[in-house]
């Protein structure tokens, strides 16, 4: 114990402690005890006046003189870095940087297209992590992706987009229109993609230009290219949170054609012509508008306090500045849905049930063992009829890959959570249909009188 002298802090009973957290922790002269790890930092030490890394640690004090009552009790300390040995230390390091990097991996899109995006999993990773790029002939390259921006020509507009944005990019199979963009905060555009040409492409327009896993420098003509992964980048959010913290409020914007996005709209109000008067509405005062379309004569304003405006736009264009960085107008006509809560982004197709009943699926695992559930059958009845199809793939549920190897699906275990626990405001389903993604977003919307 003597090189494991430190402050302690709290004595605390070993009844209240689960003994599975403790393990065997080895001292720089070969030393062992139990102990739990705690909390890892730096403090001063008082004799150098220096930072030092230490680690607290619950650690288990054996049973002394029993007739005296001295029984086995947990005190914490505080032990410097280097009173362990390299093995413990490594511990304590993977350990934390596990716990720092959490917060970060519970935001970021780990799952996009049905795949598991490459990212970093440890402290110290011996396997590099890459950028998959699946050609159309059914060969997958490796490697990172040095081309600075993707070019998207919209229906709604043209812009670029820095790489770094970007999660996944899917070129239209033969005989299909729309090439699609999904970038890492979850935001998908439709249109026609290219590769600008710059610096980075080598000088020629619409080439993919990547280091390969082997370090040489390859290039593809975008025509070859069926799709592209893009690894889990460390800052990837860094700059889009920035954006959001740099001041207005970001909404989310559903377009008729499918896309969507986060983005701050113009000055940060909405102005809607009610009844022949120009009402201009905060965003921040917004709970969701339902734009005019399908079916809809009347644009239809939400507050978050109960009440509402019914009207048209104003003006025939929005002028929105994406999170992801570009600035767009877009035409008041090509508005599905705006939703100006901070926690609310439903993607893709939209789905409203009132019951837990309503949103059951038949999904059976799939018979060659990946991870992913199949469509066995669709009612007539079923809130799904139109939107799903028999044979359609469950690649993802709320941005994870599902577990179907067992009763308690991911899926199950999610309707659960937010019929009787009301802990999840939605479901958000990937699903791949042949060689096309999609995601449907399962909303709980009780049924109203």
């Amino acid at each position: 114990m003597r090189l494991f002298v430190a402050v302690i802090s709290v004595v605390i009973s070993s009844s209240l402690l689960g003994e599975e957290d403790f393990r065997s922790w080895i001292s720089s002269d070969g030393q062992r005890i139990q102990g739990k790890l705690i909390d890892f930092g730096e403090k001063l030490n008082q004799e150098t006046q220096e930072m030092v890394p230490y680690a607290t640690l619950d650690m288990k004090i054996p049973a002394g003189n029993e007739k005296k009552g001295e029984v086995e009790e947990i005190r914490r300390f505080e032990i410097p870095m280097d009173r362990f040995a390299p093995e413990s230390q490594s511990y304590i390091l993977d350990w934390d940087w596990g716990r720092n990097r959490a917060p970060f991996l519970a935001r970021c899109l780990q799952v996009v297209m049905g795949e598991v995006r490459d990212l970093q999993k440890q402290r110290i990773q011996e396997t590099p992590i890459y950028d998959r790029i699946y050609l159309k002939d059914g060969a997958v390259a490796k490697g990172i992706v040095k081309n600075a921006n993707v070019a998207l020509h919209a229906s709604y507009g043209a812009f670029a987009l820095n790489v770094g944005r970007i999660a996944a990019v899917q070129f239209a199979e033969e005989g299909e229109s729309m090439d699609q963009l999904l970038t890492v905060n979850t935001n998908r555009f439709s249109g026609f993609i290219s590769f600008p040409e710059d610096a980075t492409s080598g000088g020629r327009a619409n080439y993919l230009t990547y280091t390969s896993d082997t370090g040489q420098t390859e290039t593809i003509r975008k025509e070859m290219i069926g799709k592209i992964i893009f690894q889990v980048r460390e800052d990837e959010l860094s700059a889009i949170d920035a954006r959001r913290m740099a001041g207005g409020k970001s909404v989310f914007v559903r377009l008729k054609n499918g896309d969507y996005f986060d983005a701050k709209v113009g000055d940060g109000q909405f102005s809607i012509n009610a009844t022949g008067r120009t009402v201009n509405i905060a965003a921040t005062d917004v709970n969701r508008i339902e734009v005019a379309g399908k079916n809809r004569a009347q644009t239809v304003v939400l507050k978050n306090n109960g009440g509402k405006e019914i009207g048209y736009f104003a003006d025939e264009d929005l002028p929105i500045k994406l999170d992801i960085g570009p600035e767009l107008s877009i035409y008041r006509e090509r508005l599905d849905l705006v939703y100006c809560v901070d926690s609310f982004r439903p993607l893709g197709t939209i789905v409203n049930v009132a019951e837990e009943k309503d949103a059951r699926l038949t999904i059976n695992q799939d018979p060659g063992g990946n991870p992913v559930g199949i469509v066995s059958r669709i009612g007539s009845s079923s809130a799904f009829m139109g939107v799903l199809e028999p044979e359609d793939k469950i690649v993802s549920i709320n941005q994870q890959i599902p577990d179907f190897e067992s009763k308690d699906t991911t899926y199950e275990l999610a309707l659960e959570a937010m019929f009787e626990e009301q802990t999840m405001p939605y479901i958000v389903m990937g699903v791949q249909r042949g060689g096309q993604f999609f995601q449907v977003t399962i909303i709980n919307a009780p049924a109203s009188g």
